[in-house]
């Protein structure tokens, strides 16, 4: 009996490494598989709070009916009724080895070589414990809830800011104004991730090129301030003012422009927009650029973006017209997929907080839904998300380019 609690402890440690190491390309891998043991593997996977719960719970169901088996049959073959110490001493020494090696080190060692077989063929039974489970490990999942949320001070704080918003809107307070104060409440949680321009959309010049070429290219774009790069887009070598360039409209082509380039500002992608704010106001700086966490430009971000987050859209008299989505009726729009998911929370006035237990770290239309899926979708394939239902309109095998949203609003 003692045996089989030390395996089932071994089972449950060695699950978990296997569920929980599992890599996107194991994910693909199950879901090209398409075998009863390869879904059964994915169901499990999209409750993941749950499958921690259930075998946490289950691994300490082991151990501590091994301890109390242990202390009743050494109670029986040995009388330590003079010392009762020595009992204590070796009953947990010996049972600590058993459950250190045997019920930790060996089968997670093990699962973590094989955790895609092991994963396969454990499913059943992970799956049934799960069912089994499923009221003790839905109260540890909300109170582990409750206590994240309460040890959030700052979303706490804003919260109640926007309950307080709610409770003093009135006939003298316009829905622009209530935009307004809703945006500054929030704006100390954005990311510079959720508003820059992505790395893929950046208009940057190469060092190398002569002056004539970097005329045309910057009279093209109109950018004032333009990124230039060595080699790559991650070597950066400085910002370039286009105002700097007038005073060298008429110099030779091998004039060495570069040297016009100023240092570049660099920030993070989890940095918050009102620090950057802040930096910008220091720096006397209108513009950086994000990295990510290898060190590669990652996107871009300027002043006019940390405006827009609380102003919305900024636009002057050379700007032209981005249509990133079109209304079909009052539920349904198409997006564009490289869409922000704030300007399509204020597009279809849709509370972002009906959307954060899916979007995981997505900012885009694209990233939720990829995030959602593990893969590039097919064509016309749909996913729903709470009150919104996601349809590929438009795609090909590297990115997705046109994505139907409808809004379910009495699901809200």
């Amino acid at each position: 009996m003692m045996g089989l609690l030390l395996v089932g402890s071994g089972v449950a440690s060695a699950s978990e490494v296997a569920f929980f190491s599992l890599t996107p390309k194991d994910k693909a891998a199950l879901n090209e598989e398409n075998s009863p043991a390869a879904e059964r593997v994915l169901d499990v996977l999209k409750h993941p709070e749950k499958l921690l719960a259930s075998l946490l719970v289950l691994n300490n169901l082991f151990n501590l009916a091994l301890i109390l088996l242990s202390t009743y049959v050494t109670a029986l073959i040995f009388n330590f009724a003079d010392h009762p110490w020595l009992a204590v001493g070796i009953q947990t020494v010996l049972v600590t080895a058993l459950l250190l090696i045997f019920g930790e080190v060996v089968p997670k060692t093990y699962a973590a070589s094989h955790g895609l077989s092991w994963a396969k063929s454990i499913s059943p039974f992970i799956q049934g414990s799960m069912k089994v489970l499923e009221p003790i490990s839905r109260a540890l999942v909300g109170s582990s809830r409750f206590i994240e949320r309460s040890s959030k001070n700052k979303s706490l704080t804003v919260e109640e800011l926007e309950d307080a918003l709610d409770l003093t809107a009135d006939e003298a307070t316009t829905p622009e104004q209530q935009r307004l104060l809703r945006e500054i409440v929030r704006f100390g949680t954005t990311s510079v991730k959720q508003i820059m321009t992505p790395r893929q959309d950046i208009f940057a010049v190469d060092g190398s090129k002569e002056l004539p070429s970097i005329l045309e290219a910057v009279s093209e774009n109109g950018y004032s301030r333009v990124p230039v790069f060595t080699e790559n887009l991650d070597t950066i070598a400085g910002v370039l003012h286009a105002k700097d360039l007038l005073k060298h409209l008429d110099a030779p082509e091998d004039f060495a422009w570069t040297a016009l380039a100023r240092p570049a500002f660099f920030v993070t992608e989890g940095m918050k927009i009102d620090d950057l704010l802040g930096d910008f106001r220091e720096k006397k700086m209108h513009m950086a650029l994000v990295v990510d966490e290898f060190g590669g430009v990652s996107g871009l971000v300027t002043l006019e973006d940390v405006m827009e987050e609380i102003v919305g859209e900024i636009r002057d008299e050379f700007d032209t017209e981005e249509q990133l989505f079109s209304q079909l009726d009052d539920d349904t729009y198409v997006f564009e997929a490289r869409a922000q998911l704030s300007d399509l929370f204020r597009a279809v006035d849709l509370d972002p907080d009906a959307l954060d237990p899916y979007r995981g770290e997505a900012d885009t239309v694209a990233g939720l839904i990829l995030e959602q899926l593990n893969r590039m979708p097919l064509k016309g394939e749909s996913i729903q998300t709470g009150p919104v239902a996601w349809t590929v309109e438009a795609c090909d095998r590297r990115r997705i380019v046109r994505v139907k949203v409808k809004v379910d609003r009495d699901g809200l």
